[in-house]
């Protein structure tokens, strides 16, 4: 999904490599193409440490050199020198000599192993951000050490506000307490963010698949409900399914994303404007249709 930024308002536009990037330029262009930015050098995330075990019990969990510099949230690649393999995770908590990921890389880890920052950014001025609009692109050149360079793309709307997630990691929390109690504790927390990520997402791709856009609605705070629907579509991915030994699973993905996407509608529906031109203003034509039933 694109980012959203506000108008006038500083931000920063990023990418994720694929690998460790030796170097890394930016441009930035407007909808109408026009660059605002040209091959400026982006910031490389420069985290480069030692992993000296990881936990038997919780494949997550890594002890390393020193976990200082390593932000919450953030993707990083965890490197074996020896045979070459890569894995992308996630950092869920970091204390100490102490990293815990979203989830154990795809390979066994060895002391000697390497985590290394592999994000690159960009950070945009106010000015840069003064009109809105749809659809800016900002372009990464990621070059490596050897090997062939990239280029990986993030677009963005430049906007007059932003659309709120309809799913949190505490939602994700509640329902797997309440609702999958034996998994409530698998998770870590990143895991959760993730998960609600991807719910919300999916809520917003329904909304923009009806030709609106999710930052032009007015009140998101209606689409909570199909948020917990697309929730659950999610969960069940997971194969989480409540009484699955009596459900079928795929009545049940099937009957979860018919709900959500009736919630979409029923909040789109509710919501009685949309500011089409976003000028902040709901515009006669840009009210919803609304009846009234007169008894004589």
């Amino acid at each position: 999904m694109a980012k959203q930024y506000l108008q006038n308002q500083p931000a920063t536009v990023e990418a994720v490599s694929p690998f460790v990037p030796s170097s890394c330029t930016v441009s930035v262009f407007k909808p109408d193409g026009a660059a605002i930015v040209t091959d400026a050098s982006a910031t490389i995330d420069s985290l480069s440490i030692s992993i000296s075990a990881q936990s038997a019990t919780m494949p997550e969990k890594l002890t390393v050199s020193s976990a200082t510099d390593v932000v919450q949230g953030r993707a990083y690649l965890i490197v074996s020198p020896d045979t070459g393999e890569t894995s992308v995770c996630k950092a869920s908590k970091a204390t100490g000599t102490t990293l815990i990921l979203d989830q154990p890389p795809a390979f066994d880890v060895e002391s000697g192993d390497r985590v290394y920052g592999i994000r690159c950014s960009y950070a945009l001025t106010a000015s840069q951000l003064a009109d809105l609009g749809l659809f800016y692109r900002a372009e990464f050149t990621i070059v490596p050490s050897t090997g062939d360079k990239i280029k990986i793309t993030e677009i963005f709307h430049v906007c007059r506000m932003q659309f709120q997630d309809p799913v949190s990691a505490d939602d994700v929390k509640k329902v797997l307490t309440f609702q999958f109690p034996s998994a409530a504790n698998r998770y870590q927390f990143q895991e959760l963010v993730d998960i609600a990520a991807r719910a919300s997402n999916m809520v917003m791709r329904q909304v923009e698949a009806s030709g609106r856009y999710v930052q032009l609605v007015g009140d998101p705070a209606m689409f909570q409900d199909a948020g917990l629907y697309a929730l659950r579509v999610i969960l069940a991915d997971q194969n989480l399914i409540p009484q699955a030994s009596t459900t079928d699973a795929v009545e049940y993905l099937t009957t979860m994303q018919k709900r959500m996407e009736d919630e979409v509608r029923v909040a789109l529906k509710a919501g009685q404007w949309y500011d089409k031109n976003d000028d902040g203003v709901p515009d006669t034509g840009e009210r919803g249709a609304f009846s009234t039933r007169v008894m004589l």
